[in-house]
């Protein structure tokens, strides 16, 4: 019969865990796609509304000139 060692039985609880998470993880995204709730984060739902805006500049308004020393 093999004796465990500390070390031994500390790798096999890491590696016990970090297999929980992953499983964990699956379970979630399993359950989240099979009951249609949005998770948030992939845009797939379709419900922002409507004349919400996507995209936002920031910047001067009016028009922007390349070269400033150039003449209009």
């Amino acid at each position: 019969m093999m004796t465990w060692d500390w070390q031994e039985i500390t790798a096999l609880s890491i590696v016990g865990c970090a297999f929980s998470y992953v499983a964990y993880l699956v379970y979630q995204r399993l359950r989240r796609r099979a009951s249609g709730a949005c998770g948030g984060g992939c845009f797939g739902c379709q419900q922002a509304e409507p004349d919400s805006p996507r995209l936002v500049l920031i910047g001067t308004s009016g028009r922007v000139q390349s070269n400033p020393n150039k003449p209009r």
